[in-house]
Parts: structure tokens; sequence; C-alpha cells
């Protein structure tokens, strides 16, 4: 499932942001930030209206930080392909086995 599936719009608002930086280690101040298709498309500072967002998602996020190209890679290879019907009555090793298969 790409990004951007099932989502309407696509410009993005997050406004009252705290914006971590990769390359520097820091947080920005209090900001807006404006996605478009998938991308920054503006970091503006305080309270500034990021031009061309009329019409975008807002997303209220309190002074809370954002890492942009942080993603949720975390999962279980274990029920993968096993039910947890399955999983709960299962032999473990049967259960590692199958977590390889379902991982190569």
């Amino acid at each position: 499932m790409s990004a951007s599936e099932g989502v309407t719009n696509d410009a993005v608002w997050f406004k009252d942001v705290v914006v971590f930086n990769s390359k520097t280690g820091k947080l920005t101040d209090t900001s807006q930030v404006l996605v478009k298709d998938g991308l920054i498309d503006s970091l503006t500072p305080g309270d500034v209206t990021p031009a061309n967002s009329d019409g975008a998602t807002i997303i209220d996020c309190k002074g809370r930080t954002l890492i942009p190209g942080l993603i949720d890679a975390h999962w279980h290879s274990t029920l993968a392909t096993i039910s947890m019907g399955d999983f709960l009555g299962a032999d473990p090793g049967f259960v590692q086995i199958a977590a390889g298969k379902a991982a190569s």
C-alpha cells in the first residue's frame, strides 16, 4: 500500500509543529509544515500560514515533534503466514521455520 493510498487530499498542513532536522540533529522552533504529494512543500516559522495551503487537510500538532522520513518498519514475520489461532497453539519450532520462510 502506498503512502498516499486512500488519501483524497494531496496537501496536508502540520500546524504548530516542531521539526527534527536529521542533518543538524536539532529541533526547529514551532513551525508550520505543508506537505504536498508526500513531500515537504514548505516550512514556515511561527504561526505564519504556509503559502498555497488553501484546501489542505490541517493537523494541529500542538507542539509535538515531526520527524520527516521516519517510518514504522517494525513487524512480526511470525504472523505473516500463520493465523493468530494457529500461532497460539503451534510448536515454537514450527512457528520459527514458517517465519523464516515468510521472510525469504
